[in-house]
Formats: structure tokens, C-alpha cells, sequence
């Protein structure tokens, strides 16, 4: 089950503002620091919800800009190779350019390396690429095309990486900030054992929680 971040932290600002009110009379109840600990996570947890859907969005869109890269890539390494193939090629020039391989375009590996295998055979023989009419400015598109693309490939990788730290310090938080509710829902209900109102304001902080919803009686 998905764990419903919104309701912790309402649950934990509840809990937070009644043990502010009473901490002169639950404190004592408390490990030290529980009452700061909880503003703390509390914080973290509000900073961190925003912060994963950034990072999720940032991953998503660094993809949408690999995407874009690799195609620049692969439409110039298609344009080369369709030229080559017109000017009527030597089979070896054919297969040294790639002529008439797959080229995945979506595949960061497919189109890295159909364009270092294209590189290779323009700078190995650049009177026979121009030729073909591909020119210096070519060969320097395609250049800057691949650097381009590596670039947003390195890019994604890091935002892809930074969305399972984000997910991780969120889930502490929340984990911390539910057992803070339970410990001073607790605190507050012995405090208030014999004051009824107090008492059910303490205890209404967890009174959720792990109680099967009761049935409606069957008619006798």
C-alpha cells in the first residue's frame, strides 16, 4: 500500500501543536529531544515531497532531452550514409560508413557507436568523404552533435541516481514522524489518564490507526 504522505504530515503537525501546548506536562514522558526531533522531520519530510516530484520531473525530462540529442545524432549519421550510398560507394566504404546496419536512434550504445564508426571513416579518408559531399562542416556537426548527446547521456544518469536519495530521506522522515505521533499520543493519554478530554485529544492522534473498521450489526 502506498504510504499517504499528505496524512502524516498532517497527523504530525497535529501531534506537534498539542505537545508544544502540554510539553510541560508530557515532556518528561518523552525521549529528549522528541518534540524538536519531530518539527524537524516534519520539515524534511514538507521539503522532500516537493523535492522527489522534482527530481522524478528533472529524470523525465533530461530523458525527453537525450532523446532530442540522439535523434540530431542519428538524422546527420543518416544523412552521411544516404550520400555515401548515392555517390555508388565500394562495398568495403559502404560497410566502413555503416551503410544499410540498424540503427536504433533511441539507444544511446547503437548510436554512439554508429557514429564513431562514421568519424572514423571520414578523418580516415577525407578526400573520399568529400567526394561523397560531406564536408569539414559535417564532420564538425556530427562532432559537436555527439558531444551533445553524451552530455545529456551523463546528465540523465545523475538525475536518474539522485531520485532514489530523494526517495530514501523522505521515507525516514515519515517513518520518523509516525512513531513520534504514537509516542506522544502515548505520553499524553498516561498523563491525562483521568481527564477525559485531554486524554481523547491525545489518543484522537493515532485513533486511526490499526483499528479494522467496525461492520454494521446484522438485523436480529
Amino acid at each position: 500500500m502506498a504510504t499517504n504522505f499528505d496524512q502524516i504530515i498532517q497527523s504530525g503537525l497535529k501531534a506537534h501543536k498539542l505537545a508544544v501546548a502540554e510539553r510541560t506536562a508530557i515532556e518528561a514522558r518523552l525521549a529528549a529531544g522528541t518534540i524538536e526531533g519531530l518539527a524537524a522531520d516534519l520539515v524534511t519530510l514538507g521539503a522532500t515531497v516537493p523535492g522527489q516530484i522534482a527530481a522524478r520531473r528533472a529524470a523525465k525530462e533530461s530523458t525527453v532531452s537525450q532523446a532530442v540529442a540522439l535523434a540530431n545524432v542519428a538524422s546527420i549519421l543518416t544523412a552521411i550514409r544516404q550520400a555515401v550510398k548515392s555517390h555508388g560507394a565500394p562495398a568495403d566504404v559502404r560497410v566502413a560508413y555503416g551503410v544499410g546496419s540498424k540503427l536504433d536512434k533511441a539507444t544511446p550504445k547503437s548510436v554512439f557507436a554508429a557514429a564513431t564508426g562514421v568519424l572514423r571513416a571520414v578523418t580516415s579518408d577525407l578526400n573520399a568523404a568529400r567526394s561523397f559531399g560531406v564536408l569539414d562542416g559535417d564532420l564538425a556537426a556530427l562532432t559537436s552533435a555527439v558531444a551533445a548527446a553524451q552530455t545529456a547521456d551523463t546528465e540523465q544518469d545523475d538525475r536518474r541516481a539522485s531520485a532514489p536519495a530523494a526517495t530514501k530521506t523522505r521515507n525516514a522522515a515519515a517513518k520518523n514522524v509516525e512513531g513520534a505521533v504514537k509516542r506522544i499520543s502515548s505520553a499524553g493519554a498516561l498523563h491525562y489518564a483521568t481527564d477525559a478530554k485531554l486524554r481523547a485529544q491525545f489518543e484522537a492522534l493515532v485513533a486511526s490507526e490499526g483499528r479494522p473498521k467496525k461492520s454494521a450489526p446484522k438485523p436480529v
